[in-house]
């Protein structure tokens, strides 16, 4: 039956296109465009089970580790009133083994007045400690912030006559198991004549040393010998500072640049007509790197072209999975679609393999060994390559999906309307899935699988689960306690590094001020991050 004594935030009572648009736009913020007391919350399933060789932990423990908005003195460096007006779901962690064994929270989210009067969308950092109970930060910094000025002292790979750059839009990005950071950032045009100290580009933050190293920028030569446009989309980090990003270019070869009049403002430096790529560059190398697909390529195995990109994840052994977007080249059916592949670095495209796709991009060949359907949030990869996404068969209808390392075909996990039995509770029937994250490695330091999955119910309540491919249990849910306050919404799924190599998962979340109060009442309503560690 319906548990009617757990509470629900208004935002729970959406429909499931709602849900879907939610968690497009936090995730990374790159749409898959077309042409045409203690641990309240221990887990709540104790059973065993076996992908490879991972396993499912016995438990988690959860802790709030820190609160936006709270107006209270921080008591931990730097001190002073906590400077965090509001939080994205959009958090993310890392380690730094070269400051012996540093645990960073990289989180988005905007500065209270009180810190800076024009409230900029920010970049933070949390510093956490794991060693104590419960955990919390040590520190908390702030990275950089709309409106800040970048200078030679801040950034490197820009020419001094260039700098500083003041930011104007910082993208979600991504981290790798050593804290390190890649994103996008696009800078304001301060001069009155044309200027490249504008050009956006992909940048990688190094937090044991503060600085914003360069990887491309528009412009900048392209490893086809093509040059950078003014579009960089998801950008994706591995443990070896490589950086895979999507970006604009000029369609190959040495393209020049040039100018179009820009009303209000200084001419606008473009670059000439181009195609969207998939791009790897290697962090430690001046030169190099590879186009991994480009649009007007074939998705392998089909005469479907590609047009463009949406989100791409990578792995630590060169394995990636991107989505694409693609129309038909041949059949009657030449609406566009979406489709996934998976590949990896230094592979020729005609080894990389489609995982998903719209019934309109598979040939007869691949029928069976590739899911039907498309790829709107993103997929999600994983230790050895495997590879879980929500695949939609129709807009009413969707799958939670496991692709195995190396193997064909594929296995179903979940799907809408299915009664959502892991609660004991027939009545309720699962309604939306949100985009899954996969652990860096098993939990027993091995090649394997473990998923953590946001699941919304029909009933407007939420669950978070863990899965092995096999079996699958709740870790927490709508209604629980977590330090005492009842939590409404989990907002877990909307950044692939969600989850640590030591089995720690980071999420945000809402919860009651007061869990006698309104429900509804959005000043009853404080959004913190939260920190689950395995038993």
């Amino acid at each position: 039956m319906t548990d009617n004594t757990t509470p629900k935030h208004p935002r729970n009572q959406v429909t499931r296109r709602d849900f879907l648009n939610t968690m497009g736009t936090a995730l990374g913020g790159v749409a898959l465009t077309m042409h045409g007391g203690g641990a309240a919350s221990p887990a709540l399933g104790v059973s065993q089970g076996r992908l490879g060789t991972g396993a499912i932990p016995n438990g988690y423990n959860f802790y709030r580790v820190f609160t936006a908005n709270t107006g209270a003195t921080l008591p931990f460096n730097p001190g002073g009133t906590n400077p965090v007006l509001d939080i994205t779901p959009a958090v993310f962690m890392g380690t730094d083994p070269s400051l012996g064994g540093i645990f960073y929270i990289y989180f988005h989210g905007r500065q209270t007045s009180q810190a800076n009067a024009a409230e900029p969308d920010t970049l933070f950092l949390l510093n956490m400690d794991y060693t104590k109970t419960p955990p919390g930060p040590s520190f908390l910094l702030t990275l950089v912030a709309q409106g800040q000025s970048l200078g030679s002292g801040l950034i490197t790979g820009v020419p001094i006559g260039q700098l500083p750059l003041v930011v104007s839009r910082i993208g979600t990005g991504d981290s790798n198991s050593f804290g390190h950071y890649a994103t996008t950032l696009s800078a304001r045009d301060t001069n009155a004549t044309v200027s490249l100290k504008s050009a956006p580009g992909v940048y990688l933050f190094d937090a044991s040393s503060g600085v914003w190293h360069k990887t491309a920028r528009f412009g900048d030569a392209a490893p086809d010998g093509s040059n950078y446009g003014g579009i960089f989309g998801d950008v994706a980090i591995d443990d070896n500072d490589n950086v895979t990003f999507i970006a604009a270019t000029t369609q190959g070869g040495s393209g020049s640049l040039g100018t179009k009049p820009r009303k209000g403002g200084p001419p606008e430096v473009v670059a000439p007509g181009g195609v969207h790529k998939l791009i790897h560059l290697p962090r430690h190398k001046r030169h190099g790197g590879q186009v991994l697909l480009r649009s007007g390529d074939l998705i392998p195995g089909t005469t479907a072209i590609i047009r463009s990109f949406g989100f791409v994840d990578v792995a630590s052994y060169g394995q990636f999975v991107v989505q694409i977007g693609a129309t038909p080249a041949t059949g009657n059916d030449r609406r566009a679609g979406t489709a996934l592949v998976r590949g990896e670095v230094g592979q020729p495209p005609d080894t990389y393999q489609l995982l998903a796709a719209s019934p309109q991009l598979v040939p007869p060949a691949l029928l069976g060994q590739v899911a039907l359907g498309d790829t709107y949030l993103g997929p999600r990869i994983g230790a050895n390559g495997y590879v879980a996404y929500v695949n939609h068969m129709t807009s009413h209808h969707h799958r939670l999906i496991l692709a195995e390392a190396g193997a064909g075909g594929y296995r179903v996990l979940r799907t809408i309307g299915e009664a959502s039995s892991l609660l004991g509770d027939s009545l309720r029937r699962l309604g939306a899935l949100g985009a899954p994250v996969v652990a860096p490695t098993s939990l027993t330091g091995q090649s394997g699988g473990i998923i953590y999955t946001t699941e919304l119910l029909s009933d407007g309540s939420s669950v978070l689960t863990i899965s092995d491919g096999t079996v699958t249990n709740v870790l927490l849910k709508s209604g629980d306690l977590v330090q005492g306050k009842q939590i409404t919404e989990i907002l877990q799924g909307y950044h692939p590094r969600q989850a640590d190599t030591a089995g720690r998962i980071a999420f945000v979340a809402e919860f009651l001020k007061d869990a006698s109060g309104d429900p509804t009442d959005p000043n009853n309503i404080e959004t913190s991050i939260v920190v689950g560690i395995p038993t």
